[in-house]
């Protein structure tokens, strides 16, 4: 077990360099999206991201995110959402950090955080605990997420199953687990690894205890014997080495006055260890959650774990589960039971250096934070905005009884204005034209985002109210995007954006900011770089283009004949190529070079089609896939802009490529009635 600093941006620049990013899943409790868009994204998306899902708890929101990054509100832990783990996937590598922190500035520059980063590669690593976290993606998260985000939790499950796949074995395994309390609670689990409860000491290092009324530990009406102390001392047998109080608390205070309920501590008073932190050493408040337990005495078998992640020393955190309870998330580590193994930790850890031994009880004052917790939402949506057609897809479900209509509103520029609103059926899904919700911005002359949340309105057939839901607003082609701006169609003709998918040149989030201040500074367009650059009027580039992409993506298939997530990105972007094509208006795409390119598509998408339809693994998710992906809608807009082509120079190449797709659709729907 590593105790050297973290630091998120020296992690994140240096995980699997010169590979794209397949998946990245972020999990957090307080979300600052300002912070997020300064410091996090820019080093996430110095590189191709295929997917990438954010999951945070809604009523813990500090500032929003911009569009480029899809962001969730749970949905199941309607007491309090507070895992906190960021995921990268690569081709070949996955990293984890799970830990205390927030996605907030506090959690990754003011505060004292405790955090883990575990890696699996080529080389080897812990594999079982990438196992567990898969299973928890696939399995317990989904229950946070509404029907767009499911989609996205599959993939990123897909993308790390791959790279476990190709991991040798573990061999030291079971040093690290993965601990969530959606089935069973966080302490039980504790109890469940150690070979017995005989213990020389604990240390707990925790920001909140009970009784506590954070809004990150709720307070709760315990019953007798419920409380996270109370459990320690029952489960528990202690037998301390000789002159030392077993359990050592650290915990903080401000101006003599905690939330660490020391009256209710005093009947242990002779087995505790109270250490108060020195903010005259360090001004960062604790918010690290540790929990370290060190088994043996009379001959029994010696063992120290770490348990380390999200959990306060509550019994929200430990002996609850949701949605009762808080969601959290942990990571438990055996470690070598080493002479003084106890001693190293807390001095690495530099707990006598940042914390003070209490002497006197007395001078510490009990002082509960009464923050009263919201309400439950009255009902979970999730919106996409469709940027090609301007339509909100909103993904709703536990709408109140009698509900009859659904209205949207977006703050845009300065008010909440209605967006839409919808006849509510019995669907989970509706389709609401939006076009307010697109704008050109006046400096840049680029399309832009009007806001980054939405308000859903559920009211009754009297229009009598029933509840209204802010969440926030989400894109279906986050790639075109930095920040809240459509910076790649006005940037890039399609056969240039088909090149850099083919070849893996890519723009860099950082690239793009810089071109939008310049862009934004100066009202010379044409002097600091046209959207479009000079070349698009040459005809040999765009073939050029066309063919390098292509070969690119037939060599990716190649190399990964039996990956689900290589194929199914594969389609997705020739899907919406295909989709562009008929939408596309630059001058490059003139009559005869879109029917060429549909053309192309056509054959690139039969190509990986029969590619999946020749491995045994992926042949029975062919149809699931295509489905998924909307393949067969993007067909069908290339079919009919074929019919309608006019032109008697290209009429007869256009119904040849129609009679391509035509036969795409027909393989698509043998695809769907062999699956029943």
């Amino acid at each position: 077990m590593s105790l050297d600093p973290i630091s998120l941006r020296d992690m994140v620049r240096g995980f699997a360099a010169g590979e794209d990013l397949r998946a990245v899943l972020v999990l957090t409790y307080s979300f600052d999206g300002i912070w997020f868009e300064e410091n996090v994204i820019p080093d996430i998306f110095e590189r191709p991201v295929s997917v990438s899902l954010l999951v945070r708890d809604r009523n813990a929101l500090v500032t929003e995110a911009p569009v480029c990054c899809w962001r969730v509100d749970a949905s199941y832990s309607t007491k309090v959402f507070h895992p906190k783990m960021l995921l990268l996937v690569s081709e070949n590598r996955a990293i984890a950090l799970c830990g205390s922190a927030n996605m907030t500035r506090g959690g990754f520059e003011r505060n004292l955080e405790l955090g883990m980063a575990l890696e699996i590669g080529p080389e080897g690593g812990p594999k079982r605990v990438f196992r567990e976290i898969q299973e928890y993606v696939e399995g317990p998260l989904r229950r946070e997420v509404a029907s767009t985000s499911l989609k996205k939790l599959e993939e990123i499950a897909v993308a790390l199953r791959e790279v476990i796949q190709r991991v040798p074995a573990d061999h030291d395994g079971t040093q690290h687990v993965l601990l969530h309390n959606y089935e069973k609670s966080i302490w039980e689990q504790v109890l469940d690894h150690l070979p017995h409860r005989h213990l020389r000491r604990a240390i707990i290092v925790s920001p909140f205890y009970e009784p506590d009324g954070s809004r990150e530990d709720p307070a709760e009406e315990l019953e007798e014997g419920d409380s996270m102390f109370e459990k320690l001392f029952r489960d528990f047998k202690f037998e301390p080495p000789i002159g030392e109080k077993p359990v050592s608390v650290y915990f903080r205070q401000d101006e003599g006055f905690t939330q660490l309920p020391v009256k209710k501590l005093r009947k242990w008073q002779d087995l505790i260890g109270l250490h108060t932190q020195d903010l005259t050493a360090d001004p960062r408040g604790l918010h690290a959650k540790m929990l370290v337990l060190e088994g043996g005495g009379n001959n029994r078998k010696p063992y120290v774990y770490v348990l380390a992640g999200s959990p306060n020393f509550t019994s929200a955190g430990l002996l609850k589960t949701p949605p009762k309870g808080n969601a959290e998330l942990g990571i438990f580590t055996a470690v070598v039971p080493k002479a003084r193994e106890l001693e190293k930790i807390v001095r690495v850890m530099e707990l006598r250096a940042r914390f003070t031994p209490v002497r006197d009880w007395d001078a510490i004052g009990f002082k509960p934070r009464s923050q009263q917790m919201p309400p439950p939402p009255p009902f979970f949506a999730e919106v996409l905005l469709r940027v090609d057609d301007a339509k909100l897809e909103l993904s709703v479900r536990g709408l109140p009884a009698g509900t009859a209509h659904l209205s949207v509103s977006a703050p845009i520029d300065g008010s909440w204005a209605r967006v839409g609103n919808t006849a509510a059926e019995a669907t989970a899904t509706y389709i609401l034209a939006a076009p307010t919700l697109i704008s050109v911005d006046q400096l840049t002359g680029l399309p832009k985002v009007q806001a980054g949340r939405v308000r859903i309105a559920a009211s009754t057939a009297d229009e009598r109210s029933l509840g209204e839901l802010e969440v926030p607003l989400n894109v279906d082609r986050p790639e075109l995007f930095c920040g809240m701006t459509m910076t790649s169609a006005s940037r890039f003709s399609l056969d240039e954006k088909i090149a850099q998918a083919g070849v893996g040149s890519w723009t860099t989030y950082r690239d793009q900011l810089d071109w939008l201040e310049q862009l934004s500074s100066s009202k010379r367009d044409d002097a600091l770089g046209a959207p479009k650059p000079s070349h698009h009027a040459n005809l040999d580039r765009f073939y050029r283009n066309v063919s390098a992409g292509f070969r690119g993506i037939r060599n990716r298939l190649a190399a990964r004949p039996s990956s689900e997530f290589t194929l199914r990105h594969t389609l997705v972007e020739l899907a919406r190529w295909c989709t562009e094509a008929t939408v596309a208006n630059d001058e490059v795409l003139r009559s005869d070079c879109r029917i060429y390119l549909l053309d192309r598509l056509a054959a690139e998408i039969a190509s990986a089609l029969d590619r999946g339809d020749r491995q045994p693994m992926l042949k029975p998710k062919l149809h699931r896939i295509c489905t998924e992906i909307h393949l067969e809608d993007a067909i069908e807009s290339a079919r009919a802009l074929l019919s309608k082509c006019k032109d008697k120079d290209t009429a007869e190449y256009a119904r040849d490529v129609r009679r391509r797709f035509v036969s795409l659709g027909a393989r698509g729907k043998r695809l769907a009635a062999s699956h029943g």
